[in-house]
């Protein structure tokens, strides 16, 4: 689960970023060179109200991308 952006929630930085979630995986992958591949684009870049709105919304993203990939 991937998201492009400028975080417009929490910072509303100037610059974009791009943040890789991966699934079911527990460990460090910071330094680490990694390939990612875009499936599908399922929602376009949002601001939330609060975190509480913005961490529903990203488990709702969650169940979306593992009903996808399964």
């Amino acid at each position: 689960m991937m998201n492009i952006g400028r975080r417009p929630t929490l910072r509303a930085e100037t610059e974009c970023s791009i943040e890789v979630n991966i699934l079911n995986f527990e460990g460090n992958l910071y330094g680490k060179e990694i390939r990612v591949e875009f499936i599908k684009l399922f929602r376009p870049e949002q601001t939330f109200p609060d975190l509480e709105a913005l961490t529903a919304q990203l488990l709702r993203d969650r169940n979306f991308v593992e009903q996808l990939l399964n």
